[in-house]
């Protein structure tokens, strides 16, 4: 699906940023943007890692505890500056076959087990 993602992504990213190849602008840019922002204000490096969905720098971290909740990663994601705040709002266009509740065109047919 991630491949999907990006296929989707490129288009509005080249619409919205016409020279964003020149300016080696990518999905991960958008990502690493997100984790500066949480660094800058003052998020623990445990705590990036995970919203960001990073494993853990040691035995503890990555084994003994789970991530923290998501609504505790919503509180701290919702401090952030909205930087799309002065955007027109739109409605959301869903793509066809989500609409009409159907499988995607490049979907394939599961396996059947033998």
């Amino acid at each position: 699906m991630g491949d999907r993602l990006y296929d989707e992504f490129i288009a509005g990213l080249k619409q919205a940023i016409p020279n964003a190849s020149d300016r080696r602008k990518t999905i991960h840019s958008l990502r690493k943007t997100f984790g500066d922002s949480l660094k800058q204000r003052g998020v623990s490096a445990e705590v990036r890692a995970d919203i960001l969905g990073h494993g853990g720098e040691t035995v503890t971290e990555e084994v003994y505890c789970d991530p923290i909740a998501l609504s505790t990663m919503l509180g701290i994601i919702m401090r952030l500056p909205n930087v799309t705040g002065h955007l027109e709002r739109r409605l959301t266009t869903l793509l066809p076959w989500i609409e009409q509740k159907a499988p995607a065109p490049f979907s394939r047919r599961r396996r059947q087990s033998d």
